[in-house]
């Protein structure tokens, strides 16, 4: 299966990048030529229609810097958040099956 890319390699976004997607299983989020500082942050979309931190037994789930990749095993419409980033950076996810 392909790597879905949610977020495309943006550099120097100043309010950074925001996309939504919705996942029918378990999933792999993997970020790709973040720096140190920078990250892209997992939320779940919560019953009351908030979006909400997405956690998981490492804690609060997002790619960048340290690690590049996270592990989600819980189906659900997500949104990514992007920090400004210096070098072009993109995020993306593989549902396992």
């Amino acid at each position: 299966m392909a790597i879905t890319v949610v977020i495309a390699a943006t550099k120097d976004a100043a309010s950074g990048a925001t996309t939504e997607f919705t996942t029918t299983g378990p999933f792999v989020l993997y970020g790709d030529h973040f720096g140190w500082a920078e990250s892209a942050q997992l939320l779940r979309l919560g019953p009351s229609g908030e979006y909400l931190p997405a956690t998981n037994k490492e804690g609060v789930v997002q790619v960048g810097g340290y690690p590049n990749t996270a592990l989600w095993d819980a189906p659900g419409t997500y949104r990514i958040d992007k920090t400004k980033t210096v070098a072009a950076a993109s995020v993306g996810y593989e549902e396992i099956l």
